[in-house]
């Protein structure tokens, strides 16, 4: 299944008329669905609006962060994935990892999952052992070789291809993108395309 992936919220923007904030959030186009829904409501709907995108279906929360959930007000069932879509939420202590279809992986921030280096044994708990296309907060929150190395074990142990960085200080993600052969630098506004 490819799909089409729009970055509502970002640290960077990539689109002229979206500021940068701490906020995230992304919209999975051909299932109308946000996952988090960044700082606030007015945020998320300004971007939405800029970004030509329709009102979202349902928003799946990766975390209770108010940068994650303060425009996610106004959806019911934010907890739960919507039965009619290919999505599939893992648990990982405070956070979620989002799976969309069998090889696309969505996560918020990371630090409850990445930097504990636990994502490739908590999808394999959950059935799934690899996948192609990882969007969003890496766990890396200062450039430290050690969570490099081991986001790198964890990325090719999930055999990943493509690596988009989100939500992640700036000097981490040039880090990343520069040590990282298949991490793509995108922001606010960005298009990504994944399997």
């Amino acid at each position: 299944m490819g799909i089409k992936i729009k970055v509502v919220c970002d640290n960077v923007s990539k689109h002229r008329d979206i500021e940068p904030t701490h906020g995230f959030s992304v919209y999975v186009e051909e299932l109308g669905i946000a996952v988090d829904a960044c700082s606030s409501g007015e945020e998320f709907e300004r971007n939405m609006s800029i970004l030509g995108l329709p009102r979202p279906r349902h928003v799946v929360v990766t975390i209770a962060n108010p940068h994650h959930v303060g425009g996610a007000q106004g959806y019911w069932d934010i907890d739960t994935p919507p039965p009619w879509a290919p999505v599939s939420l893992i648990n990982v202590g405070r956070e979620r990892l989002v799976v969309v279809g069998e090889n696309t992986l969505i996560s918020g921030c990371g630090l409850f999952s990445w930097a504990l280096g636990i994502v490739p044994e908590a999808l394999r708990s959950a059935g799934i052992s690899r996948v192609k296309t990882v969007v969003g907060g890496l766990g890396v929150t200062t450039v430290s070789r050690y969570l490099f190395e081991d986001l790198k074990r964890q990325l090719r142990e999930l055999g990943a291809r493509r690596v988009y960085p989100l939500h992640t200080p700036i000097d981490v993600r040039r880090a990343l993108i520069r040590e990282l052969p298949n991490a793509y630098d995108v922001g606010a506004g960005s298009t990504i395309h994944a399997d």
